[in-house]
């Protein structure tokens, strides 16, 4: 009985994990794209789905904006602006009831004439409805691109593109 229940968790887990936002375009499960503002500046939008992570957004957010830095010949960027764009809600499953009812008669007759006698007893279970809350990730930030690496003493929303893709393309499985 415990190796069932453990296969079923595991089973679970496996379909709950494949459900998530993968790193792609934006599209139907979500994704991340990138919009360009002017020469050195970008939004870059992150959106996943009720069983994406939201540091998985924020990590997708951050090699998009490291590809779209390199693919523009830029060595460094510098978030300057974020905003989280997350969606809440619930699902409501609606309540049931069910009921059984058992019973018996007896009939007695005599003559043309019957008379029947019968008790009959009704049990009824009842579920309320149930909410299951869910979180849509999302994040957008401005980025600003630059030529030169991240300077000495830069502030921690500054970050080397390479680096970037280096440590977090492993992590999001980069295209």
């Amino acid at each position: 009985m415990k190796f069932a229940a453990l296969g079923f968790a595991i089973c679970t887990t496996a379909v709950l994990v494949s459900c998530a936002t993968p790193y792609q375009s934006m599209g139907l499960r979500g994704g991340v794209s990138a919009t360009q503002i002017d020469n050195d500046t970008l939004r870059i939008s992150g959106r996943g789905n009720g069983f994406t992570d939201p540091a998985t957004i924020q990590n997708y957010v951050l090699v998009k904006a490291a590809q779209e830095t390199m693919a523009r010949h830029f060595v460094s960027f510098e978030i300057v602006g974020d905003r989280d764009t997350s969606r809440g809600g619930a699902v409501v499953l609606p309540g049931t009831a069910t009921s059984y009812t058992t019973g018996n008669a007896t009939a007695y007759g005599y003559g043309n004439t019957a008379t029947a006698y019968g008790t009959s007893t009704t049990n009824t279970t009842y579920m309320p409805p149930q909410a299951i809350p869910f979180v849509k990730p999302g994040e957008d930030v401005i980025v600003k691109m630059h030529a030169d690496a991240k300077p000495a003493g830069a502030p921690p929303n500054w970050y080397n593109a390479s680096e970037v893709i280096f440590y977090l393309c492993p992590q999001v499985k980069c295209k």
